[in-house]
């Protein structure tokens, strides 16, 4: 195509922006064989060559960087849910079964075990910044017996 002018209604979440977007339309532009010089308008933002830029807004999925910072932040956000609400104290004080059994405490533990480790496994795969913050932490927990 050509330069032109990428209005901001074009631009999925302008004007906030992720980290590191900018680069890599830069990157983009850059191995396309176009200048990489961007210019940021009220009208939108000016490039070299407006198809190459649009693929790299809208298929920006997060730079290493950042992805490593959302694994690191959602993987200490699990921890602390987990941390929060199941203690040994909370486990004997609370519930609502009166007499519990090894049954209803392994079937417990084994629920706890096998959702975190699934969640700390999903976030480790995950592919980029949205499907990080796509993992749903609160789910998949049991209720104290």
């Amino acid at each position: 195509m050509a330069a032109g002018i990428i209005l901001t209604s074009q631009i999925t979440g302008y004007p906030n922006l992720p980290l590191g977007i900018m680069d890599a339309v830069k990157s983009a532009l850059l191995a396309a064989g176009f200048s990489p010089n961007i210019a940021v308008s009220p009208n939108g933002i000016s490039v070299s060559d407006v198809t190459t830029a649009l693929n790299a807004f809208n298929s920006y999925s997060g730079s290493a960087s950042e992805l490593q910072f959302w694994k690191t932040k959602q993987q200490a956000a699990l921890d602390a849910v987990f941390d929060a609400n199941f203690d040994l104290a909370k486990f004997i004080r609370g519930g609502t079964i009166t007499t519990i059994t090894a049954t209803n405490i392994g079937t417990f533990l084994a629920t706890i075990t096998n959702n975190y480790r699934t969640l700390r496994a999903n976030i480790a795969a995950a592919a980029s910044v949205a499907a990080v913050q796509a993992i749903n932490i609160n789910s998949g927990w049991p209720s104290n017996p």
